[in-house]
């Protein structure tokens, strides 16, 4: 969503990362961050969970690599797809006047965003799509973030030979399922909840599908 994937078409690996909750709702959080990846390449599938990325993307290109003996190029950059937590991002909807243009749709969702966020709009990551509601009224739909918050991650994983091509909300799996003909199912299975002591053992095992493309 946050931008527009390029490089996904001439690749024959790529990375969908996810931050997952590291408990279930009701339960005190957690300060740890839990993450879980998935690697697909056309019709196949290998997922890995932990608390560490680094530890978590390294160990899974090195599955692929292990998997897929005919993989090339292993120092190529590896296009990715970072989904955040929705805390981490704003999501609101903008009543469209009728007059507006669409420069002006985005101008007043980032003057609305940086508002609310209290910092200047140059500050801001920000993407809307715009609909017609029941009413009849244009509505648009925008997601914004700090560039502050996405520039670590980006370093982080250039540092891997990872690059970071999409990033959006976890809120925003579905639409993002649906704009790379994923399976949102198995996006949900991989990205889901861990159990009460899943994590105690490290890494989970390597899974391995062919329902995601």
């Amino acid at each position: 969503m946050l931008p527009t994937p390029t490089l996904w078409s001439a690749s024959p690996l790529r990375f969908v990362v996810s931050a997952v909750s590291a408990v279930p709702a009701g339960i005190q959080p957690s300060t740890v961050k839990t993450w879980a990846a998935i690697a697909t390449r056309g019709h196949q599938t290998l997922f890995r969970r932990a608390e560490n990325l680094s530890d978590l993307l390294v160990q899974l290109r090195a599955d692929c690599f292990e998997n897929w003996l005919d993989l090339k190029n292993p120092s190529r950059r590896i296009p990715m797809a970072l989904m955040l937590e929705p805390t981490e991002f704003l999501e609101r909807e903008l009543q469209c006047a009728a007059h507006w243009r669409p420069d002006d749709i985005a101008a007043e969702c980032c003057l609305e965003a940086a508002s609310q966020l209290q910092v200047p709009v140059a500050q801001l990551h920000m993407d809307f799509e715009v609909q017609l509601s029941a009413q009849g009224h244009w509505v648009a739909k925008y997601l914004a973030c700090l560039q502050k918050l996405v520039q670590p991650y980006r370093a982080q994983l250039s540092a891997l030979n990872f690059q970071l091509e999409v990033f959006t909300s976890s809120s925003q799996s579905e639409a993002l399922c649906a704009s790379w003909g994923l399976q949102f199912e198995t996006i949900a299975h991989a990205f889901r909840l861990p159990y009460p002591g899943e994590l105690a053992h490290g890494y989970f095992e390597l899974c391995k599908g062919s329902d995601l493309c």
